[in-house]
């Protein structure tokens, strides 16, 4: 990478991260009014900036496709305008070589997104949530058995309930039907040959999906296949936050055409259509393969479909003359 390159990599990623201060600014904002409403109604004195701050990385985390979006848009402003621009094509610099400057810093981005969605966001609510709940919103609501220290797991061919114990977890029961309908009868000894989960893995069925890293879902999700939970949750989930991460390319794909339309109200309107076909699709496919009625794939295929649609319109607008 030559000189020019690394000059407009830089200069991207600095207007990112500046872009991203941003971000931090208003993800702070909303967790002291959030705080702030709990503390209230607790009837708390004061509220936590550690809490505050927890949401921080998930504000920057569903951010990052905008960022990416719009550093091209401002470095291509700043340092290549169009008739600098003009000027290196007639000095033999091509655009490609200024696209390919700019598309790394957004791969940049997303590389920090999927760190951002993957690990320290959910780390982040999880070591600071005072109210669970709160959390399992975007994943389908609360299950009823949470708060109640059991749930049922099929295992060996049957219904179990499993209780947590003090002295640790135990098959108390099992759900058997009949013709008087389901019924209830102890286990007792007959629970010998059962594959009972562990602590570790009824934590990870009661934890918000929000709360689990990338690793944490994908094992959550195999607990859940092996007792007969539904995996669909945490499998959304997953594919929710690969697809905030894959959306910074289809971002970065409308920012560089953008800086090629010279009239600023079709580069806005461009970049507001982005936003809402992408975060529309990427909701609406996110709360149906929650409740099991798409498959898992459209969470990360309809939004991405919606993204690469804009971004082709955006090269059709660019290229027709201005």
């Amino acid at each position: 990478m030559g000189t020019l390159g690394r000059h407009l990599l830089f200069g991207c990623l600095a207007r990112a991260a500046a872009l991203s201060g941003v971000g931090a600014t208003l993800g702070t904002i909303i967790g002291l009014i959030e705080e702030g409403n709990r503390a209230a109604a607790a009837g708390a004195a004061d509220t936590s900036w550690l809490a505050s701050l927890a949401r921080v990385p998930e504000v920057l985390f569903f951010a990052s496709p905008l960022v990416a979006l719009l550093a091209v848009l401002w470095t291509a402003r700043d340092l290549v305008p169009e008739p600098v621009a003009e000027g290196l094509a007639g000095a033999g610099v091509r655009g490609r070589r200024i696209d390919a400057a700019l598309a790394g810093a957004c791969v940049v981005v997303a590389l920090a997104a999927a760190a951002l969605g993957g690990w320290l966001a959910p780390w982040a609510q999880r070591e600071s949530a005072a109210d669970p709940s709160t959390a399992w919103a975007r994943s389908g609501g609360v299950p009823e058995w949470t708060a109640a220290g059991w749930t049922w797991v099929r295992t060996g061919g049957r219904l179990v309930r499993i209780e947590v114990a003090p002295d640790g977890v135990r098959a108390a029961r099992a759900l058997e039907f009949g013709p008087g309908g389901p019924r209830e009868t102890p286990l007792g000894g007959s629970s010998a040959g059962l594959a009972i989960p562990t602590a570790a893995e009824l934590g990870l069925l009661a934890a918000p999906p929000a709360f689990l890293t990338f690793p944490d879902l994908l094992e959550a999700a195999a607990v859940r296949e092996r007792f007969g939970h539904l995996a669909a949750p945490v499998l959304s989930e997953l594919a929710l936050r690969a697809a905030v991460a894959v959306l910074a390319f289809p971002a970065a794909a409308v920012g560089l055409a953008c800086r090629r339309i010279r009239l600023r109200g079709r580069r806005w309107w461009l970049v507001a259509l982005l936003a809402l076909a992408s975060l529309l699709g990427l909701q609406a496919s996110h709360v149906w393969a929650t409740r099991g009625e798409l498959p898992i794939a459209a969470v990360v295929a309809v939004p991405l479909a919606a993204a690469l649609a804009v971004a082709a319109l955006a090269w059709v607008v660019a290229s027709r003359r201005q």
